[in-house]
């Protein structure tokens, strides 16, 4: 007794595009038709595992470097954000730090002056300058990053330029900081040589 083949009907849901399930593999029954099963699912297993490894179906030599570089080069433009962003929030954190700082130093002003002298005593030595001008990048990157940011928020078609305006964001940040930390960091260098 043989069978027609019947063709099968096109793969639906998470399947479709990706090969055919094991049970919808037109095969024939004379030949042994757990063979034929075997032999779909072996085939549908290495579909999936290219899949997996990044073959697409234009990947002509079948290496998978196809999707695979796609893959790759939006994770290289992502990169950028992604550090900005973290740098961003690491200077605003520094920047909220440095305004309770200043705010407790009005409040220890308005209670005790002797005590607000004192206290900006021990800020003017080198280290106390160092970390002042660690302040300062940090206020410099924040303010220009925000500046970025808001731009591209309301200006449209600008955010086609975002990776211009980053690097106009890092070369304005040192060109800005360097001389304000020289500014902060002199008077306590210069009074090592003053004798």
């Amino acid at each position: 007794m043989t069978s027609d083949p019947v063709a099968p009907e096109p793969a639906r849901g998470p399947a479709a595009g990706r090969g055919a399930a094991p049970d919808d593999v037109e095969h024939d029954d004379r030949d042994g038709g757990v063979a034929g099963h075997r032999a779909a699912a072996d085939e549908l297993a290495e579909d999936q595992e290219g899949v997996a490894e990044g073959e697409s179906a234009g990947d002509a030599d079948g290496d998978g470097d196809g999707a695979l570089a796609e893959d790759e080069g939006q994770h290289e433009a992502a990169a950028p954000a992604v550090a900005t962003r973290r740098l961003g929030r690491l200077a605003g954190i520094v920047a909220f730090a440095y305004v309770a700082w200043y705010v407790l130093g009005l409040v220890v002003l308005d209670t005790d002056p002797a005590r607000y002298n004192a206290l900006n005593r021990a800020t003017g030595n080198l280290a106390a300058r160092l970390v002042l001008a660690g302040v300062l990048l940090a206020l410099v990157f924040h303010l220009l990053d925000g500046l970025r940011v808001a731009i591209e928020d309301l200006v449209p078609g600008v955010a086609r330029r975002d990776l211009q305006l980053r690097v106009g964001v890092r070369f304005l940040v040192p060109a800005l900081w360097i001389p304000g930390a020289l500014v902060l960091v002199w008077p306590a260098v210069r009074s090592w040589f003053s004798w």
